[in-house]
């Protein structure tokens, strides 16, 4: 892939996007698991964006990170109530 592009981390996009795209199929059938991919989505994207001084991106991920954990906590709540209703 290097062959290809110029880009400095070719296979870590490529994986982040695909993960990104996997997470929102989850997302879209209401899967707890999606709240976890995107923790694991952010964070691989913050550790990109620092390793290329993207400050602006790292921040705007960090606050979809805090985002991210935000909806876990409330789907594992939710969850939590109807097993016990």
């Amino acid at each position: 892939m290097h062959r290809f592009t110029n880009a400095a981390l070719p296979f870590a996009d490529s994986a982040v996007a695909g993960a990104s795209i996997a997470a929102q199929l989850l997302l879209n059938m209401r899967r707890i698991k999606n709240s976890v991919l995107w923790v694991v989505i952010d964070v691989a994207s913050i550790v990109l964006f620092y390793s290329r001084d993207l400050y602006f991106l790292l921040a705007l991920y960090l606050a979809f990170l805090a985002i991210s954990v935000i909806g876990l906590r409330e789907w594992m709540a939710a969850e939590k109530g109807e097993g016990s209703a």
